[in-house]
């Protein structure tokens, strides 16, 4: 995942909303070498709420819900940016299966990570 996250911070800005207290994101991505690629981590310090976290960060950006993309292996999440009007890519190889994750109606679903940058670069320039 380094690399991914590296070629994708070349080109995309990249925030981690978590659940997740922020100190213990911090550590696992300087752990892996990577937290100079995320303009801003929002942890369960930052909100317990993930919809007032993305709202913060669309609000932030002003980067509006179709320039967002929210990458999730959890229903909840999808569910979480929808109401915030941000589509999600779901990745399967996570905490849920394909056949919960599809129930959120994700706009992308993939199963092997090597396919997340052709996903995410398909669907921006498609969302244009």
């Amino acid at each position: 995942m380094p690399e991914i996250v590296r070629r994708l911070a070349a080109k995309y800005h990249l925030t981690i909303i978590s659940s997740a207290k922020d100190k213990t994101i911090k550590k696992f991505l300087k752990k892996h070498k990577v937290i100079k690629y995320f303009n801003d981590i929002l942890g369960y310090d930052s909100h317990t709420s993930k919809i007032e976290k993305i709202r913060k960060i669309i609000k932030k950006y002003k980067a509006g819900p179709k320039n967002c993309l929210f990458i999730t292996d959890t229903l909840g999440d999808i569910i979480e940016a929808e109401k915030c009007r941000v589509k999600s890519l779901a990745v399967i190889d996570g905490f849920h299966p394909k056949s919960i994750l599809q129930k959120g109606k994700p706009a992308i679903i993939i199963k092997d990570r090597s396919k997340i940058i052709p996903a995410i670069n398909k669907f921006f320039h498609e969302s244009k």
